[in-house]
């Protein structure tokens, strides 16, 4: 069973962001299920990677796009974007080097700081991405 199953209420109606946070969603429950079948280091560390380079990916287009349109909030998630990547960079320094564990609190960190993220802040560019011609 996944940590993160996708619903409408996550849309951002914008396809293309869509499907990145998916993919993200897809990536965490990845982990998740890596985690609890007590898979090896070499699956957790791909996993963790993939992780960090895909929410840089991300990360990166849509502030692009918050450039691009001229969004209000755009500081705010940009600042936000960056705690998030140093917190999860963090956390695999320390997992890497053994002082800590891949466990059910990390999971519902990564699983709800995404979840709220796209609620709270994502949402707010919605409009003006549409506005603007994404769909």
């Amino acid at each position: 069973m996944p940590i993160v199953t996708w619903n409408d209420t996550y849309s951002v109606k914008v396809k293309e962001i869509d499907l990145q946070h998916k993919k993200l969603v897809d990536i965490i429950n990845e982990l998740f299920d890596a985690m609890k079948a007590g898979k090896g280091n070499t699956v957790i560390d791909k996993l963790l990677d993939e992780l960090v380079k895909y929410t840089k990916y991300h990360f990166s287009a849509e502030e692009n796009y918050m450039r691009k349109f001229k969004f209000d909030q755009s500081d705010i998630q940009e600042a936000q974007h960056k705690q998030f990547v140093a917190k999860i960079n963090d956390f695999i320094e320390q997992y890497k080097a053994n002082r800590l564990t891949l466990s059910i609190e990390m999971m519902n960190f990564l699983k709800d700081w995404l979840i709220n993220h796209i609620v709270k802040m994502d949402k707010q560019y919605s409009a003006l991405f549409t506005w603007n011609g994404l769909k």
